[in-house]
């Protein structure tokens, strides 16, 4: 291990964007001072030719524990979180329906933090490394991006750590407990713990954060540990250049499964395990150090970057059918130029990444590693060569279109060979996707946008290698599903987006959008997942999205409607056609509001409401019912000379709500739900000094 991150500190480094660090904290944003990089182009969001949306430090810190996504990026339209309060499986994000077949972690989007792509080549994206306590800003691009971001981008995450003070040091320590669910028997199942420091001096500024947080989950078996530090550095040798470094290191050693139910069991004893989850002692344990560096250079007519990222990620995971062992290296390098060539905004570079990972499986003897049933070492290495332009054919008309080619190469090595055959093989899948769009600028405040898109995914390494088996075989064959093909997406998508006075913010967009060869799950049998191409899917929506703030009172809502559908299910045996997607609510509706109160109090609420969807392909039997769940924060600001102090409480799921948070789609045996806590509490107090001490 220590080699590996040794070598990794040689190597290592951070694709970060050089942009001006933001300091606005406040939750309505003016649109003409912010500026986005999600769209791989700076630019204010009235510019954007796509719906953007810029979340600040308000949104993602505060009095919220930073835990899961779904904290941050509940209010934004289009955007679907399911935490599945498992930490084994990570919380489901889903973009305009990208992403709602994952079985664990994040597929279908790219997630960038700091300019290192936590998406690995072949597409699926671990949110282990991901530090929310630290998060400065996230913006999130929704729909089709990968004539910007290459393979699986259905949607892009752009998250960039928070900017230190201005001042030479400063600390901030925070501690919050809270119970999970569980009752007063225990306040304690939750215990969270963050310190960070930073500062500025010179050409030169840092920030580390270090987090500690243990969970004695609401079900039975879901104990979590997680250990996190993140660093970022800033360097500006000369009026032209600057340098920038990243480095992460997460450890799990604890996070176990207690696995999906039955709705029967789910509604009766929401807290227990699935008893096979239980006793195959199911979950993980899991370590990675991820780091980079860019350099950025002011060159003429424009800015040259170059960045350099790398990974090792070691993981220990038994399942109800399995014990897998996996090793993953993996990085990256990235060169890009922006500029201008006489009136064309030109942008223009070349990602090149590779990951390897030595996948070792056995059967689960009594939670341990039994009788070895595959050997192999998987590799993927992508080439994405992108130009985007950008055109102003009239003072309030922005043009801009877009083109990559991706090259992404799967190939294993098959070192187990007692089952008489060798699986090794290749397999190299391509694409060329494209993208053209207008913005209008109807007055300094309002603008109209509209856009064509599309986008390339491939399946990644886990769904290759789960071929399911032909009649009469024995699961599961190595190597790779042959079946199995790429996805492609075509949307098409008009919007605006306006400032009313000075104090709101309208969004509004519509999209349908046509995807073929879609990879939708095909059975979860035991925790094993396998999948397979539809042959068509239809993708329909309006997102609608609004912020204002009047006085102490602010507040926002954001409303989704949703009709993913079967054009051509792609099975013969089976009459699809017509049936709703599983695992997206049709109707999702999220409020959020905060009250200034005297003496530098603060009371927030959340209330969101999700309409009941199906849970699998079939849209048979009972579907995940309806929810509305209310939390509610309230906290107490003082500041004593440089010191300042927040103590807070939050009740969550005020009503005793009983829902599933999250859905198994597909599962064979019906053991769909995944249940969340009901009324649960926590409080805690923030701790700053410097620059922390007096904002």
């Amino acid at each position: 291990m220590m080699t590996r991150v040794c070598a990794l500190l040689l190597l290592v480094a951070s694709p970060v964007l050089a942009q001006p660090p933001t300091r606005d904290t406040a939750r309505v944003v003016p649109l003409d001072s912010l500026q986005v990089n999600v769209t791989r182009g700076v630019r204010g969001p009235l510019s954007a030719p796509a719906a953007v949306t810029a979340l600040m430090t308000a949104d993602i810190q505060g009095t919220r524990l930073g835990i899961s996504m779904d904290e941050a990026l509940a209010a934004v339209p289009g955007v679907v979180v399911n935490n599945r309060h498992n930490f084994a499986l990570g919380p489901r994000i889903a973009i305009r329906g990208f992403g709602t077949r994952s079985a664990f972690g994040v597929r279908g989007i790219r997630v960038i933090a700091d300019g290192i792509p936590l998406t690995m080549p072949d597409g699926q994206t671990n949110l282990n490394n991901l530090d929310l306590g630290s998060a400065g800003s996230i913006e999130i691009l929704r729909g089709p991006a990968s004539a910007a971001w290459g393979n699986a981008a259905g949607g892009v995450i752009l998250v960039r750590t928070e900017a230190p003070p201005a001042v030479p040091f400063s600390a901030q320590a925070r501690a919050a407990i809270g119970d999970m669910g569980r009752g007063s028997d225990d306040i304690t199942n939750l215990r969270k713990f963050d310190v960070k420091a930073g500062g500025t001096q010179g050409d030169l500024d840092w920030l580390a954060h270090v987090t500690r947080l243990n969970v004695d989950g609401y079900r039975d078996h879901a104990q979590g540990e997680v250990r996190l530090f993140n660093g970022r550095a800033r360097w500006t040798p000369d009026d032209a250049s600057l340098v920038t470094a990243v480095f992460g290191f997460a450890d799990f050693p604890i996070a176990n499964n207690p696995g999906s139910l039955p709705l029967d069991t789910a509604r009766a004893k929401p807290t227990a395990a699935w008893p096979a989850n239980r006793n195959t002692m199911s979950g993980e344990a899991t370590r990675q150090v991820q780091g980079g560096i860019a350099y950025a250079r002011a060159v003429a007519h424009g800015r040259l970057d170059v960045a350099v990222h790398a990974l090792d990620r070691s993981l220990e995971n038994p399942l109800p059918f399995a014990y897998i062992q996996l090793d993953r290296t993996g990085g990256g390098v990235r060169v890009a130029w922006a500029g201008t060539v006489r009136s064309l905004g030109i942008s223009a570079g070349t990602d090149v990444e590779a990951q390897s990972d030595d996948r070792r499986e056995f059967t689960n003897s009594n939670g341990g590693p039994g009788t070895a049933t595959r050997d192999q070492t998987d590799r993927v290495t992508t080439f994405g060569p992108f130009l985007q332009v950008n055109l102003q054919p009239a003072a309030r008309v922005d043009l801009t279109a877009g083109t990559r080619y991706d090259r992404v190469r799967f190939e294993t090595d098959d070192a187990f060979l007692d089952d008489g055959r060798d699986d090794s093989g290749e397999r190299v899948l391509s694409a060329t996707s494209w993208f053209a769009g207008v913005n209008v600028a109807v007055s300094s405040n309002v603008g109209v946008f509209a856009n064509v898109a599309t986008s390339f995914q491939t399946p990644t390494t886990t769904e290759l290698i789960n071929a399911p088996p032909a009649p009469g075989e024995e699961c599961c064959p190595g190597g790779f599903n042959v079946d199995l093909e790429p996805q492609r997406a075509t949307s098409f998508e008009a919007g605006m987006r306006a400032r009313i006075g000075a104090r709101m913010d309208l969004q509004a967009s519509a999209f349908t959008m046509d995807v073929t060869d879609a990879i939708v799950a095909l059975a979860s049998i035991d925790g094993r997942d396998f999948f397979r191409n539809a042959a068509e899917t239809r993708h329909r929506g309006i997102e609608l999205a609004v912020a204002a703030s009047a006085g102490p009172v602010q507040g926002s809502a954001a409303w989704t409607w949703s009709d993913f559908t079967f054009v051509d299910d792609g099975d013969p045996d089976e009459s699809f056609e017509g049936n709703q997607m599983p695992g997206v609510s049709p109707h999702h509706l999220h409020l959020r509001g905060s009250v200034r109160l005297p003496l530098h109090a603060r009371i927030e609420m959340d209330l969101d409401h999700a309409a009941e969807y199906p849970t699998n392909d079939a849209n048979s039997g009972p579907g995940n019912p309806a929810a509305t769940v209310l939390d509610l924060r309230l906290s107490l600001r003082h500041t004593f000379g440089g010191l300042a102090v927040e103590p807070f409480l939050a009740l969550q799921n005020l009503t005793d709500e009983t829902y599933f948070s999250s859905v198994v789609v597909n599962q064979v045996a019906g053991r769909y739900y995944e249940p969340a806590p009901g009324r649960n509490v926590y409080f805690g107090v923030t701790i700053g000094t410097g620059g922390w001490g007096t904002r």
